[in-house]
């Protein structure tokens, strides 16, 4: 009797954030902070799966990618002295 084999696959998305973005000085608009700490979370995201100490490949080996625009949830400013 012959026996069937089951294998399956698949995408998932993880929801990443990314904390402790700035800090920005008085010289910057809201819309500018929202705008840079979105790119930079990105590109930190994008960092942490770098280039492959051992194998020189890339970390992931192109097995990840980032979907969507990211959200920037607060924006807080303050003056300091």
């Amino acid at each position: 009797m012959s026996r069937s084999e089951f294998t399956a696959s698949a995408n998932v998305r993880v929801v990443v954030e990314v904390q402790g973005m700035g800090p920005y000085g008085e010289g910057w608009t809201a819309e500018g902070i929202h705008d840079k700490v979105a790119e930079e979370a990105v590109n930190k995201v994008k960092h942490a799966f770098g280039v492959c100490a051992s194998c020189a490949k890339k970390r992931a080996h192109g097995r990840f990618q980032i979907v969507g625009e990211p959200t920037v949830e607060i924006v807080m400013a303050r003056r300091t002295k």
